[in-house]
């Protein structure tokens, strides 16, 4: 049987307002191939936007793509290196640690096409810890493609979304970015009845943070580790530069000692 959408509304304002005291998770996904320092300032970004927006108490739960889909991606791009999950999972702790976030990890087998699961990603998360609420992250590039994901209106409702826009009040055309994903959400027929739970960044440094895993694959490929380590860090160069030596990842292998981090 279907809700239908004053229901569903009715239901997220009585379970918005009984959560929060909650803390709430923000769940972001990506390839995270490899994670680099730019998937952690962005995380940041949205967490201190969204402990501004809502005074809640905000966390971030990464979510990167599993093995299978980076797999697939990869038979269509010809310099495409795969690390390994447990290795790319192992990068991003490290960062996590470094810079003193709050965040979790947990596994994303995305499919072939972006956030195909995301709303099951979101269920399980949510029936795992039902103590806490789950939002999803997405980028302003994907919103029209998150709208048509089957139960994404039920999403919406309970558990509401953030959109991270680059540069959010850069003028084109006379309109803010901000303004103008604003303008887009209202104008969807999906997303426009849930458009007070959907979050939208106002942060302006975003612009300064390209497609960072690529970048970093590029200067791997050229074996540009000084480079890499600006991307990365010094930890994660380190794990890549012996992977590429050596072609296998060892888990409890010593990556890393304090005195020869930048």
């Amino acid at each position: 049987m279907h809700i239908k959408e004053d229901e569903l509304l009715r239901k997220s304002a009585t379970n918005f307002n009984r959560r929060n005291r909650r803390t709430l998770y923000l769940v972001i996904t990506g390839d995270m191939n490899p994670p680099t320092l730019a998937h952690v300032r962005v995380a940041e970004s949205c967490m201190d936007f969204m402990a501004r927006a809502t005074g809640r108490e905000v966390r971030v739960m990464f979510a990167p793509a599993g093995q299978k889909t980076l797999e697939n991606k990869s038979a269509k791009r010809e310099d495409a290196v795969v690390f390994p999950e447990e290795m790319r999972a192992d990068m991003l702790m490290r960062l996590i640690e470094k810079n003193g976030m709050d965040a979790g990890i947990t596994n994303c087998e995305m499919g072939e096409e972006y956030a195909s699961s995301l709303v099951e990603l979101i269920d399980a998360l949510s029936a795992s810890d039902p103590s806490s609420d789950y939002m999803p992250v997405v980028s302003q590039n994907h919103i029209q493609r998150v709208a048509k994901l089957e139960g994404i209106t039920r999403i919406l409702a309970d558990n509401g979304l953030l959109v991270a826009v680059k540069d959010a009040h850069r003028c084109r055309d006379g309109h803010g970015k901000k303004q103008a994903m604003r303008e887009l959400v209202e104008q969807n027929e999906v997303l426009a009845p849930y458009s007070s739970r959907i979050y939208i960044t106002d942060r302006t440094d975003l612009d300064e943070m390209p497609n960072s895993s690529s970048n970093a694959r590029s200067r791997i490929a050229e074996g540009d580790y000084d480079g890499t380590a600006r991307e990365c860090g010094y930890y994660v160069t380190r794990m890549v530069e012996a992977y590429r030596e050596s072609g296998t990842y060892e888990a409890e292998r010593d990556w890393y000692t304090p005195e020869q981090e930048q």
